[in-house]
């Protein structure tokens, strides 16, 4: 781990931190630069932080004496490798979840101090573009040629924009979505009350390979679900614990790790159920189905896209939404931060795939003829409500 924070610091530096627009003036390119440094040594101080903390906790994990305390030294030395490695994504462009919430007392100080240096490097950045506003401001009334105030126009509308993708941002209105907690009657996971925040219920967490398996096995890999079999062959699906009845979105990562057929999820959409799946029959179409009793490979299918390749090991990040309207659902679906696909009409044009077999008001992750593993699934009502299947299920 000692060896982790120099690899950080050189992915740090040439990684690009920054998704401001390309300014013109001095003063805004400044301020873009200034802002740009700000985020890479906070993040360099973080990674050097983190990996300090992890040091400190492998130490004291072989100083412990008893299983039960280094097994909970253990539980925070995988969350803090875990936020260097999405810390590592995150520079180099890949999907990032939110900051892991440490028990440590180094951890946690090295967490609140990165959340801090990022809040005043925004804090700064929007300072610095407000003085480079009112410097532009200040040339195009000096300025009388038609042409340049023209370009000094356009800067001052892209300082403008800039300016209020901060605000938005501080706002929490960006991709990246804070980790919020559920509030939740015993036995069941209700729809957020008007005014409330919805909570991300935490399927992952909940799923038991050997309770939730409805075909083929499923074995824990660390924080992970995977489904276990050498061969890679056959149909395996696990329903995670939660019964649902209403709209709702998801976000999912998980991966093919062997195998060339498809795999994915398996979706509750009112009175019916419908199949997402990446790579069906190898590249042959990937979406949704079946819509009207098309499948992903048939150009019927408008909830699909064709070819659909996909490649070997690489992390998808899906983003899905069921919304449902009288006996009418939208479906849509984003992949890696990209609108993927959609499709909306009659909840009787979607039916179960025979091949995945699942509980139709639960929520499902399945392949055929692959190996997969999946490191996040987690659920948020739109409307509605949940249920835990088991009690012991209970987030």
């Amino acid at each position: 781990m000692r060896t982790g924070a120099p690899v950080l610091a050189t992915v740090l530096l040439f990684a690009g931190l920054c998704a401001a627009a390309e300014f013109k003036s001095d003063e805004a390119k400044n301020a873009v630069a200034t802002h740009q440094y700000a985020l890479k040594a906070a993040k360099i101080k973080y990674g050097e932080d983190l990996a300090a903390a992890k040091d400190a906790l492998d130490h004291k994990k072989a100083a412990a004496d008893n299983a039960i305390a280094r097994e909970a030294f253990q539980k925070e030395s995988e969350l803090i490798t875990q936020e260097l490695v999405r810390l590592q994504q995150e520079l180099k462009g890949g999907a990032a979840g939110e900051p892991k919430e440490f028990k440590t007392d180094a951890a946690r100080k090295a967490s609140a101090t990165y959340g801090a240096a990022i809040q005043a490097a925004k804090k700064r950045y929007f300072q610095d573009l407000l003085a480079a506003q009112k410097t532009v401001l200040a040339k195009k009334g000096a300025s009388t040629e038609t042409a340049v105030k023209e370009a000094f126009q356009q800067e001052l509308d892209l300082i403008a924009e800039e300016v209020k993708r901060l605000r938005e941002e501080e706002k929490g209105a960006t991709a990246v979505i804070a980790k919020e907690k559920v509030e939740a009657d015993p036995g069941r996971l209700r729809a957020p009350s008007a005014g409330k925040t919805p909570g991300w219920i935490d399927l992952l967490a909940m799923a038991d390979p050997a309770a939730d398996s409805v075909q083929g096995s499923w074995e824990r890999k660390g924080t992970s679900l995977a489904a276990a079999a050498a061969s890679a062959r056959g149909d395996r699906v696990l329903a995670f614990p939660v019964a649902l009845k209403g709209s709702y979105e998801l976000q999912v990562v998980l991966c093919r790790t062997a195998g060339d057929d498809v795999f994915g999820l398996v979706l509750p959409v009112g009175s019916s159920t419908v199949s997402f799946g990446l790579g069906w029959f190898g590249q042959r179409g990937s979406g949704f189905f079946p819509v009207d009793g098309k499948y992903p490979h048939e150009s019927e299918n408008r909830a699909c896209v064709r070819p659909g390749p996909v490649q070997q090991n690489h992390e998808y990040t899906l983003h899905l939404k069921v919304v449902l309207r009288d006996d009418k659902a939208h479906i849509s679906a984003s992949m890696d931060g990209k609108p993927f696909v959609s499709w909306e009409g009659p909840q009787a044009s979607l039916r179960a795939w025979n091949a995945w077999k699942n509980a139709t008001d639960r929520v499902a992750v399945a392949c055929r003829n692959a190996d997969i593993v999946v490191s996040a699934a987690r659920m948020r009502l739109i409307s509605g409500q949940a249920t835990p299947v088991r009690r012991e299920s209970q987030p």
